[in-house]
C-alpha cells in the first residue's frame, strides 16, 4: 500500500517505515468511499431513485467522514488531539458516511465539543 512511500522516503533520505506508517495514516480515510457507495448509491449518479438532494446531502457527509477520520488518524486538527479525542473524533466520523440527514446531525452534534475545545487550545 506505501510502495510510493517507500520509494520516497528513499529518495529524501528519511526512514521508510515512519514515512510509509504515516502515508497508512493519512490514506486510511479514503477506504471509507466504497462503503458510501454501499449504503447510498446516489453518489454514483445511477442508482434508481437518484436527486439532487440525496447526493448532495450523501457527499457532504461522505466529505467530512473522510475528514474526520483523517484528522483521527492524524492526531492533529488545529493543536495536538488527546488519545479520548482522536477515539472520539473517529467513531463520529463513521455516523458521517450513514445515509441520512438524521445521522449527520448527530454527528455534527457529537463533533461541537470537540471542535469546540480545539479552536480553544489554538488560541492559548
Amino acid at each position: 500500500m506505501a510502495l510510493a512511500a517507500y520509494a520516497a522516503a528513499g529518495i529524501a533520505g528519511s526512514n521508510p517505515f515512519k514515512t510509509g506508517n504515516t502515508a497508512f495514516r493519512l490514506g486510511i480515510a479514503k477506504a471509507l468511499v466504497p462503503f458510501v457507495f454501499v449504503y447510498s448509491p446516489a453518489l454514483l449518479l445511477v442508482a434508481d431513485g437518484f436527486t439532487w438532494w440525496l447526493f448532495t446531502v450523501t457527499l457532504i457527509g461522505a466529505m467530512l467522514g473522510i475528514a474526520s477520520l483523517g484528522v483521527a488518524f492524524s492526531g492533529y486538527f488545529k493543536s495536538p488531539l488527546k488519545k479520548w479525542e482522536r477515539w472520539w473524533v473517529a467513531i463520529v466520523s463513521f455516523l458521517f458516511i450513514a445515509p441520512g440527514l438524521m445521522t449527520m446531525a448527530i454527528g455534527i452534534v457529537l463533533m461541537l465539543p470537540i471542535l469546540f475545545l480545539q479552536f480553544k487550545q489554538s488560541r492559548i
